[in-house]
C-alpha cells in the first residue's frame, strides 16, 4: 500500500474520531441545558387540600426524575391558557377531554393524579328532583368546569369567577343550583356554615379522572413523569383508580 492510500486511511479514521467528538460534546452540552425547574399553574380557586395533596405528588414526581417544580397561582378560568400561551410548563391537573378539545398544546400524563365527581348543591327548595330537572332550572358552575357543557349539552349553565358566587347567587335565589366538585363544595360550605346550603344527591352527578398536563414542548418527560408517578403511587394506599 502506498503512502498516498495510507494518508487517505488515515484521514478518513482522523475525521470520523473528529466527528465522535463533536457529537460527544454536543451530548454533554445538551445534558448541561437539561431542565432545573418547571413552572406549574395551581388553580387559585379549588379546595386547598386537594391542591396541596396534587402539588405534593407532582413535586415527587418530577424530584424523581432529577427536576424541581415551581408555583404559579391562577383562577381556574385563566390556568390552562397561560400554560397554553408558555407563560408557564405544565397545569397541575384537570380533565382531559375539556383540556384536548381547547388547549392542543397541553399533553397530558397518561397515570391520573386523583378522581373527582361533580354533585349539585343548593337549598331543599330549589327544585332539584333528579339530573333530567336540570333542565328546567337555573345552574351555576365554577368557571374552568366547562366539561359540564359535554356532559349536558341540553342544561343552560351560568359559569361565575369566584368560589363564594356560587353561595351568594344561591343564597339570593338567582341560581337554583350549583354543580360543584366534592372536595370544593365541602370546604366552601365548612367556610359558609349558616348559608342553608347542601348536596342534593346521593350519587355523583358524574364522576371524572385528573391528569398532569405539560406543555408540548417538554413532551419528552412524559414516559419519565408518567413511570415517577406510577412507583410513588404503587407505595400509597389512597391513590386514584386505573384510569379509563
Amino acid at each position: 500500500m502506498n503512502s498516498y492510500c495510507l494518508w487517505k486511511r488515515a484521514s478518513g479514521i482522523l475525521k470520523t474520531i473528529l466527528l465522535l467528538l463533536s457529537l460527544i460534546a454536543l451530548a454533554v452540552e445538551a445534558d448541561d441545558k437539561a431542565i432545573a425547574t418547571i413552572k406549574v399553574m395551581v388553580p387559585s380557586n379549588v379546595d386547598p387540600e386537594s391542591v396541596a395533596k396534587a402539588w405534593r405528588l407532582m413535586q415527587a414526581a418530577y424530584g424523581a426524575i432529577g427536576i424541581e417544580i415551581s408555583r404559579i397561582e391562577a383562577p381556574l378560568a385563566r390556568l390552562y391558557l397561560m400554560v397554553e400561551q408558555g407563560k408557564a410548563d405544565a397545569a397541575l391537573g384537570g380533565i382531559a377531554a375539556t383540556i384536548e378539545a381547547n388547549y392542543p398544546d397541553l399533553l397530558k400524563i397518561p397515570t391520573p393524579i386523583s378522581k373527582s365527581a361533580y354533585h349539585v348543591y343548593g337549598s331543599t327548595m330549589g327544585g332539584y328532583k333528579g339530573p333530567e330537572s336540570l333542565k328546567s332550572l337555573k345552574v351555576i358552575a365554577m368557571l374552568g368546569s366547562e366539561s359540564l357543557n359535554r356532559i349536558f349539552p341540553e342544561v343552560d349553565i351560568h359559569f361565575v369567577r369566584e368560589s363564594i358566587q356560587l353561595v351568594k347567587m344561591l343564597e339570593l335565589e338567582r341560581a337554583d343550583v350549583a354543580l360543584g366538585l366534592e372536595r370544593h363544595m365541602t370546604a366552601l360550605l365548612k367556610e359558609n356554615p349558616n348559608s342553608g346550603i347542601s348536596r342534593l344527591d346521593s350519587e355523583p352527578l358524574y364522576t371524572f379522572y385528573v391528569h398532569h398536563f405539560i406543555n408540548r414542548k417538554h413532551r419528552e418527560l412524559i414516559p419519565k413523569l408518567d413511570a415517577a408517578l406510577q412507583a410513588i403511587l404503587a407505595r400509597v394506599v389512597d391513590k386514584p383508580p386505573e384510569s379509563q
